[in-house]
């Protein structure tokens, strides 16, 4: 599973998702297909008219194949 840091992708959760998904090629009906998530709230939190749970972030990275690591400088 890839990790994502604060340093290679630093934005709101949603622009994380939308950027890590593109980059993958999967639509959106794929990612919630996969994780079990509407694709209106996948939408809405790409597009930051809501903020996921740190429990969906985590769901939709780990859906992705990514895992989050914090890192301290």
């Amino acid at each position: 599973m890839r990790k994502i840091t604060s340093k290679s992708y630093n934005g709101a959760p949603g622009e994380v998702i939308r950027a890590l998904r593109q980059d993958k090629g999967v639509k959106l009906k794929d990612l919630s297909k996969a994780s079990g998530y509407a694709p209106a709230a996948i939408s809405r939190y790409e597009h930051g008219t809501r903020t996921p749970t740190i429990t969906v972030y985590l769901d939709l990275l780990q859906t992705l194949g990514y895992d989050l690591a914090i890192v301290e400088d």
